[in-house]
């Protein structure tokens, strides 16, 4: 069984929010009685992360950001989320203030000859939402805007200079400019 609280889809984000069995192929986080745990998760894109009160008493997920708020999650019950676009999710329980964070790396896909796509998004984004997508080439101290306010899932990427280049994203709520945080970093190299 699983309690979801109604939410305006601007909470939402780019991120469904979903009614999953705890049974059913996901990651699992337990709510502790002062705890998430594990306290941090990180999932591929479209994963689903679920949310599971293990403890005797109401608890609740609540981005730290307005992605989601699960409101009271009763014990013995779940809520679950899935994590369609690259980013840093940090979220905490209301009620007692203990915190845990979600992380969805980009993917890649092609190779160093002929190229590569990035994507930071597994599917198109609500209403309201884009995404920030950083780079830092090779000798760049500093990341520099790859794409900004954008609502392209991925682009092409396919460099004439050798080396090591780095990319990172991030959704952002137009509405609000609340964002995310960034996602893990993803290397590329370029022989």
């Amino acid at each position: 069984m699983f309690r979801l609280a109604a939410l305006p889809l601007a909470i939402l984000a780019g991120i469904a929010l979903l009614a999953t069995p705890a049974d059913a192929a996901g990651v699992h986080v337990s709510i502790q009685p002062d705890a998430f745990n594990p306290k941090t998760v990180t999932v591929p894109q479209s994963a689903t992360v679920i949310w599971t009160n293990t403890d005797g008493i109401a608890h609740t997920s609540t981005s730290d950001d307005g992605f989601w708020d699960s409101g009271n999650i009763a014990a013995g019950h779940t809520f679950s989320v899935t994590f369609r676009n690259a980013g840093g999710y940090g979220y905490l329980c209301t009620i007692h203030g203990f915190t845990g964070t979600v992380r969805v790396p980009m993917k890649k896909s092609g190779s160093a000859g002929s190229g590569w796509t990035v994507r930071w998004s597994s599917a198109s984004s609500a209403a309201g939402h884009n995404f920030d997508v950083q780079l830092k080439r090779p000798g760049q101290s500093a990341f520099h805007s790859f794409r900004s306010a954008t609502t392209a899932l991925k682009a092409f990427f396919n460099p004439t200079k050798a080396g090591t280049y780095k990319f990172r994203s991030r959704t952002r709520i137009t509405s609000s400019g609340k964002t995310s945080g960034f996602s893990p970093v993803l290397t590329l190299s370029i022989s």
